[in-house]
């Protein structure tokens, strides 16, 4: 491909289209040059494009769904379960519309594959819908919605779950202000690192920290209670844990297999482990928090049960990054209708049979481009 020069009368900021770009044939997923046309001629990573078209089969509307039964169901239920469920509602809410509305906005500084860039507003896309069905949830479900939205944002343990996420997506807004401005140059370690940190994150909230939640609204759809909401629920979890996390576990292994992702990896392992331990912690600490509240005594959830859930989702994490962590939750007794709502065993192998190169699990690990990460798995492990 022969290289361009912007005439010298034509001024075009580069951050709105980058008449001298010259990486078109080997464009980096994160911090290349200023993005040009948007090519997806050159498909190096296939794996969004298949994931784009997974996002595609399972396109949904919040209309679908009326919630009807649980306009009557919330003036009828106890004072426990009415407080259960609104905490759950309020997390899960809050998670989805940061999501909505943060992510594309940090994205757009870091992200320079078009193929990547297409597929994650798609997900931003989805992100809308989720919460904006919690938000007719609330508007069909209760005789008073705007008293509920002042319910839901003074819910406590549901902002101290966003705390440590939000703090990491903060960090790279604040670093994508820095470079935007010239502060600090894209090929810098802070941005690198600043991406990476927020795509770990990504990770942990989307294939760990919903699931407690949808736990107790699965646990409450199985009793035949707030069944709508249940229904409506499985097919947000079937979108976090099918595409959203099996996003960020394609994004993490491809930069993982080069050497600026090994040089993450080496500097920044402990913070990671120090990150999936806070987030799982924190999924912990909610269950806690519910069971002391009346949750211990509610026939249709199981808090061990609960907490096994959180384990089960925990691990795939841990081994991915090679962190040896022992889950004293594992060994309990899986939810039944978990299996039921989110086939999850069925995304869990499908998503370790997809990730053929995993990274420091044992041995000599390498990835499709032949990278050693021996040493990489000997200092974590």
């Amino acid at each position: 491909m022969s290289e361009t020069t912007t005439p010298a009368n034509v001024l075009i900021d580069p951050r709105i289209f980058n008449a001298n770009k010259t990486d078109y044939h080997d464009t980096p997923l994160l911090l290349g040059q200023d993005n040009g046309l948007f090519d997806t001629i050159s498909k190096r990573h296939r794996v969004f494009e298949d994931l784009f078209n997974r996002m595609a089969v399972y396109d949904w509307r919040e209309t679908e769904f009326t919630f009807q039964d649980c306009n009557y169901q919330f003036r009828t239920c106890s004072r426990y379960e009415y407080d259960l469920m609104i905490t759950t509602i309020a997390w899960q809410w809050e998670a989805d519309t940061a999501a909505a509305r943060s992510m594309i906005r940090i994205l757009s500084t870091y992200i320079t594959s078009p193929a990547l860039w297409k597929l994650m507003v798609e997900i931003t896309k989805n992100e809308i819908v989720h919460a904006s069905t919690y938000s007719r949830m609330v508007e069909l479900s209760f005789d008073h919605p705007d008293e509920i939205i002042t319910d839901v944002v003074s819910k406590l343990e549901a902002l101290r779950r966003m705390e440590r996420i939000a703090g990491v997506m903060s960090h790279a807004l604040n670093t994508a202000i820095k470079i935007e401005t010239g502060q600090i140059a894209r090929s810098s370690t802070e941005a690198y690192d600043a991406i990476m940190m927020l795509w770990c994150a990504l990770l942990c909230m989307e294939r760990i920290q919903f699931v407690a939640s949808f736990a107790v609204t699965f646990g409450k759809g199985n009793a035949g209670k707030f069944v709508q909401f249940s229904n409506a629920v499985s097919k947000i979890c079937t979108d976090e844990l099918e595409v959203h996390a099996e996003t960020d576990f394609a994004v993490l292994e491809i930069e993982f297999g080069t050497e600026r992702g090994i040089d993450f990896l080496q500097r920044r392992g402990g913070d990671i482990l120090a990150l999936v331990d806070d987030v799982r912690q924190s999924e912990l600490n909610w269950i806690d928090h519910i069971a002391a509240n009346g949750a211990d005594k509610d026939p249709d959830l199981t808090i061990d049960g609960l907490r096994t859930e959180v384990d089960l989702n925990s691990e795939p994490v841990y081994k991915f990054f090679g962190f040896k962590k022992e889950l004293p939750y594992l060994t309990g007794r899986r939810l039944p209708y978990m299996e039921t709502m989110i086939k999850i065993d069925q995304v869990q192998g499908a998503a370790q049979e997809e990730r053929k190169g995993n990274y420091m699990v044992g041995g000599v690990i390498t990835n499709d481009e032949g990278v050693d990460f021996s040493a990489v798995a000997a200092m974590l492990g």
